[in-house]
């Protein structure tokens, strides 16, 4: 992709210290300007929806700070490393936009990311890439309106795959095992990152640091509260009767049309299907790059799962990029695809509430637009892997050494 007006043309005369601080500045202006808006217009309307999720963060961190214990002292659904993630929100002092700023901020290091980790393979393609996340509609509603740790989620999410795609096998192996106990999505692509290491020991090296880390972070639960510890991934497992399916997965809407999908069979269809996706990585490795094969499970993942939100969607999205940093059409079609997603939670159930749009029939206009949704991204895929994305196509170059402190 060429730059091609006068603001992206500066850009490129920049040094990336710069630019580093023109994604930061773009950041704070965009989403400052949106939690501003939300507090100043939209929350003051009367019966506007309020983020109920907020009540959980603050008990949480709350608890946290008083020197309680997750599961022991508080009951909590989601891994350990997400409560702990978000106690310097309350410790700015708990308010909903004081959240929401926290948020904002891990998404703008996360444009930011994609930019010091990849520039150098492509400056160009690394920092569109990084401007680009931050402006996609997901992230800035999520981070603002909705007030969603989501943008925590999605970091931790990417910092292994970027790390990887570095050659620092162990230290990806390290950032994705805290992920997988942050809130669990680093363990969908888990098999690609051994199935894609150099050798067989690589893969027995990242394999026992994850067992170590693991082991770590498991054990003193499980002498503190084993019991609480054991029987909170029943939420992820789909245990709860009144809440098997949610967000704006496929199955939630066939679940709204009185079509249930039983939370144990949604496990097994969901762990067989990435399963068998990471089978096929593993027969096409030599045909697969390691961004393709991260893309083709967690796209699998996302088509089987019964609780998808939108507020995921961005991890989708982020690897999409890759390829739209230097594919005009594909960037394009990153954005596109809000519009039938985006639509779809109109016609879905909320944790506390009836959809936005409720009439007989109803759930099948839902469920073909996030049919339509998910289509359009794997079309979108499909059509981006005819080319490799720019940090997959050759060795990194080199960085000069004034620039190198930027870098990871």
């Amino acid at each position: 992709m060429e730059f091609g007006n006068g603001f992206l043309k500066r850009i490129a005369r920049m040094t990336p210290w710069q630019k580093v601080a023109v994604l930061l500045i773009i950041g704070l202006l965009l989403y400052g300007s949106l939690i501003a808006f939300d507090e100043l217009v939209v929350k003051p309307v009367n019966g506007f929806p309020v983020n109920d999720d907020i009540n959980f963060y603050r008990n949480r961190t709350t608890a946290i700070l008083h020197g309680e214990i997750p599961y022991k002292d508080f009951s909590m659904e989601s891994p350990p490393i997400i409560d702990y993630i978000m106690v310097p929100a309350q410790l700015m002092g708990g308010e909903s936009y004081q959240y929401a700023l926290y948020f904002s901020l891990f998404s703008i290091f996360t444009g930011i990311s994609f930019y010091a980790f990849l520039r150098r393979y492509d400056e160009q393609a690394a920092f569109v890439a990084g401007l680009s996340y931050m402006l996609l509609p997901y992230v800035m509603i999520d981070s603002t309106f909705g007030v969603q740790d989501e943008a925590i989620t999605t970091l931790v999410f990417l910092l292994p795959l970027f790390i990887f795609v570095l050659g620092r096998l162990k230290t990806a192996a390290v950032a994705d095992t805290v992920g997988i106990w942050t809130k669990f999505f680093n363990g969908v692509v888990y098999l690609v990152l051994l199935i894609k290491a150099p050798t067989r020991k690589d893969a027995w090296k990242m394999f026992g640091i994850t067992a170590l880390i693991t082991s770590a972070v498991a054990i003193p639960f499980l002498i503190i509260a084993p019991d609480k510890f054991l029987s909170f991934p029943s939420y992820y497992f789909l245990q709860d009767k009144n809440a098997q399916t949610g967000g704006i997965s496929m199955w939630h809407f066939w679940d709204l049309g009185g079509f249930t999908l039983p939370g144990t069979i949604g496990v097994i269809m969901t762990f067989v299907a990435v399963l068998c996706a990471s089978y096929y990585v593993y027969r096409k490795r030599d045909s697969t790059t390691f961004w393709e094969g991260c893309f083709i499970v967690m796209m699998t993942f996302f088509l089987f799962y019964p609780k998808i939100l939108l507020g995921y969607y961005p991890m989708i999205i982020a690897m999409l990029l890759m390829w739209g940093a230097t594919n005009r059409k594909i960037l394009l079609r990153c954005f596109l695809s809000f519009v039938p997603l985006g639509l779809t939670v109109l016609f879905a159930e909320h944790a506390a509430s009836q959809p936005t749009i409720l009439f007989p029939g109803s759930w099948f206009i839902g469920f073909l637009l996030v049919l339509a949704g998910n289509l359009f991204l794997i079309d979108t895929f499909i059509k981006a892997r005819k080319e490799r994305i720019f940090f997959e196509k050759e060795q990194p170059v080199s960085v000069p050494s004034t620039e190198k402190n930027i870098s990871p």
